[in-house]
């Protein structure tokens, strides 16, 4: 195996030894498109030091998809922690539907 693989692998491997944290805070996840903003609730259900899940109903607004569209849409994420409100910007790196949760789960960077 090559340098290139075993430093990915090493990364992926290190990535999910992360201590994670799992929390119930609910969510404002703002979405500006170009010719389009809005915002939709979502819950914060774990976060680590290099990233997040979220539950989410959906995965798109009006006709909008946050991942397939193009262009990607700008993303930011207003939590409502017992700590107090606290925004950030955010990625979404993959999601995936959750048949037990009848929720979408995305994953955030």
């Amino acid at each position: 195996m090559n340098n290139f693989f075993q430093n990915i692998f090493s990364l992926l491997r290190n990535r999910r030894h992360k201590r994670r944290y799992p929390v119930s805070w609910d969510a404002l996840l703002d979405v500006c498109f170009p010719d389009f903003q809005d915002c939709m609730a979502v819950k914060l259900t774990d976060f680590s030091e290099t990233g997040a899940r979220l539950l989410s109903e959906q995965v798109y607004l009006k006709r909008y998809h946050l991942i397939a569209s193009n262009p990607v849409p700008l993303l930011n994420l207003k939590v409502f922690s017992p700590e107090g409100v606290f925004y950030s910007g955010i990625i979404i790196r993959w999601y995936r539907w959750s048949v037990e949760k009848t929720l979408f789960e995305i994953g955030i960077e």
